[in-house]
């Protein structure tokens, strides 16, 4: 089973998308954000489109461009999320399991 990767979530905006601030504290603080096609924690905020596919499996988008989204390169070594487009919902590697716990 894959490890946990603990993050918090805060939502921005209400409505049809909603956007969220992720962090990796509770706090606020540490904000998940992309640096070209990487996912990378820094101090600077940034707003993400959490779309839900099925039962506790979601998506995540750039607010901004909301074709490109969270991927998980399985064959990589390392494995640090990346920003791929297009955003595919049917790709296992872009659906990712959100839980409270």
């Amino acid at each position: 089973m894959a490890k946990k990767s603990p993050f918090y979530l805060k939502k921005i905006v209400s409505g049809q998308n909603c956007t969220y601030q992720i962090t990796t504290q509770p706090a606020g603080s540490d904000f998940v954000r992309h640096d070209k096609e990487w996912i990378n924690i820094s101090g600077n905020d940034q707003e993400w489109i959490i779309t839900n596919i099925y039962e506790d499996v979601y998506t995540v988008a750039l607010k901004e461009d909301n074709q490109s989204g969270w991927i998980d390169p399985v064959n990589d070594y390392e494995r640090q999320l990346q920003i791929y487009s297009p955003l595919n919902s049917y790709d296992c590697r872009q659906q990712f399991r959100i839980t409270r716990n």
